[in-house]
């Protein structure tokens, strides 16, 4: 494998010659020797084939690059006549009309937001004072036995630094 295609596109090349293994021959010679030698060269070595000749394509699970390199293996060198260029192109556009509808009304503004709507607003936070908080915390009833020791060593100290806070801010 070649290091400058990716993974994927490796894959692709790999599952591409198994369905290329299950066509009559009169389609893989009308693709050119040197496209061949590309997918040849860079398919993936540890590929392992899954594909079942009994089963139609479209009901296989095959990659989307695998898929856009039929198309463009169908296009190029297999569709025989303008018609089926023509049908072939329009099942293309079709497709990417499809996908594009998709897209639009996946990411439609008015959906966004309506998503967005049906998400809870946060509560209101209420707004304390700092004397509510330090008359709240100081005058709450602590279970010293119930703390870590840590907590039990500094609680005086922070309760008296929360007094001398409360004395020196407030001008009355």
């Amino acid at each position: 494998m070649s290091s400058d295609i990716s993974a994927e596109q490796s894959y692709a090349y790999a599952e591409l010659l198994e369905i290329l293994s299950f066509l009559n021959k009169k389609f893989i010679d009308k693709i050119p020797s040197k496209m061949m030698n590309i997918f040849n060269k860079n398919a993936l070595t540890t590929y392992e084939n899954h594909l079942d000749i009994s089963v139609p394509i479209h009901e296989q699970n095959i990659s989307k690059k695998t898929a856009a390199l039929i198309a463009v293996l169908a296009l190029k060198y297999w569709c025989e006549t303008d018609e089926e260029i023509t049908i072939l192109k329009e099942v293309i556009a079709e497709n990417d009309k499809n996908l594009e509808e998709t897209r639009k009304e996946q990411y439609h503004p008015d959906k966004i937001f309506e998503s967005s709507k049906q998400v809870e607003e946060p509560a209101v936070i209420k707004s304390v004072s700092i004397e509510e908080t330090l008359n709240e915390e100081t005058t709450q009833l602590l279970d010293y036995n119930s703390l870590p020791w840590y907590k039990k060593l500094f609680t005086p100290f922070r309760n008296l630094a929360f007094k001398i806070f409360k004395k020196t801010n407030n001008p009355t």
